[in-house]
């Protein structure tokens, strides 16, 4: 139900490493970012594990009865990005299942709250929304949206992420 932030466990923002090439595998220094002599590590603040979808290769899917759900609250996600700052990141990411709950007009006032207040960039990885869902979330502050894509091929996607199309997709 969209507003419904069951109080849970404040979040927990892992500290930063030292060495973040010696800290991290190897696969994971593309996602850094270089900036002079030094790599710039996102904060990464995942609020919901709900999900409208039922993506066959995600553990957030729909049917997934074994996963305990979460939301955390919009007042909690802004304190952990404090949080993230406070511990010297620079740059958040949001992220979350497809979670109606999250409406644009909460993500836009989250990402709006955040550049005010914080000063941090922002990437959103939040599934599919729409054109204008998007532009307001940019016009907002958003720097970043991570939209993954799984494949090109049209049957493939149709089985995998079942309910919607590869068209749809692109279209958006």
């Amino acid at each position: 139900m969209p507003g419904d932030f069951p109080t849970i466990p404040r979040p927990i923002l892992l500290k930063k490493p030292t060495n973040p090439v010696q800290s991290i595998g190897l696969p994971d220094i593309p996602r850094l970012t270089r900036k002079k002599s030094s790599y710039i590590l996102p904060g990464i603040i995942e609020f919901s594990n709900y999900c409208v979808r039922n993506c066959l290769y995600c553990g957030l899917r729909r049917d997934n009865r074994l996963l305990t759900r979460y939301r955390i609250a919009p007042e909690e996600i802004l304190a952990a990005a404090r949080q993230a700052r406070d511990e010297g990141y620079w740059r958040i990411m949001l992220q979350s299942g497809e979670d109606p709950a999250y409406t644009v007009d909460v993500l836009a006032g989250l990402v709006q709250r955040i550049k005010e207040k914080l000063d941090m960039a922002v990437t959103l990885s939040l599934g599919d929304h729409s054109r204008d869902d998007y532009r307001r979330l940019r016009d907002v502050g958003a720097n970043r949206y991570l939209l993954k894509h799984e494949t090109a091929d049209p049957a493939l996607f149709a089985r995998l992420r079942p309910g919607t199309t590869l068209e749809r997709r692109l279209l958006t």
